[in-house]
């Protein structure tokens, strides 16, 4: 008889505890399809913050796209067209990689964005602009976050072509001869480092037939199967 008390309050503790784990696995449940829904969200909004088209230029063709890792990423590019008073019409072209992955990368990238765009016709040079953003990304994030840009002023009537490059990764212009021009970084990455250090500026010209190539990483440290990068040098033979 005590023996089978002692199974029956067992059976019975058993019962209690399987219970609490249904009841535990549901709202761990509820708490994933909330968080993937506001996930899905997040991505939704991200997305809205790219061009919605690419800047229409005669006798250029302009084309972008991202794909984030994840539902949300730090990845960014942008197209605006800039007309200053002289009344030459400018096209600022951006490639943008914020440190990070995911949702903290995310909400970085809106910050970018956000402050290019309130620059954008307050700056004097490209130089300026990203020595600017540098520094309001420097007082608006996280010490461990920064952003490697490629920054590129056209004018497109005559090709000539202003380069910033703020960290980031070599971009390539392969002419139209089968030619490759390494576009280098200028400066140090957006946000990293105090206020008032100077970037560089690289000029050059875009020739008829000419091919400008702005990237992030995302494209030459992508894998195989067997753990391989594609690497720059593949970019480039593909390009």
């Amino acid at each position: 008889a005590i023996e089978n008390a002692r199974l029956f309050e067992r059976t019975v503790e058993a019962g209690r505890e399987r219970e609490r784990l249904m009841a535990l696995q549901q709202r761990t449940e509820l708490a994933r399809a909330k968080l993937e829904s506001e996930m899905d969200f997040a991505a939704r909004i991200q997305t809205a913050l790219f061009p919605a088209e690419m800047p229409r230029l005669d006798g250029y063709e302009l084309s972008a796209r991202n794909r984030p890792a994840r539902q949300c990423g730090g990845d960014y590019y942008d197209a605006r067209m800039i007309a200053d008073r002289s009344g030459v019409d400018r096209v600022l072209l951006c490639v943008a990689d914020v440190s990070g992955k995911g949702l903290p990368a995310a909400l970085v990238m809106s910050n970018m964005q956000a402050t290019l765009r309130a620059l954008l016709g307050r700056t004097h040079s490209l130089t300026d602009l990203a020595a600017r953003a540098s520094d309001l990304l420097y007082d608006s994030t996280a010490p461990e976050k920064y952003v490697t840009a490629a920054l590129l002023e056209l004018t497109p009537h005559s090709g000539a072509a202003r380069f910033v490059g703020a960290g980031h990764l070599d971009n390539v212009v392969i002419s139209a001869e089968g030619g490759v021009r390494s576009l280098s970084s200028t400066g140090a990455p957006l946000g990293l480092l105090p206020p008032g250090l100077p970037y560089e500026l690289a000029e050059f010209t875009i020739e008829s037939g000419d091919c400008l190539v702005l990237y992030s990483d995302g494209v030459s440290d992508a894998q195989n199967g067997a753990d391989e990068e594609f690497g720059e040098a593949r970019l480039v033979d593909l390009l």
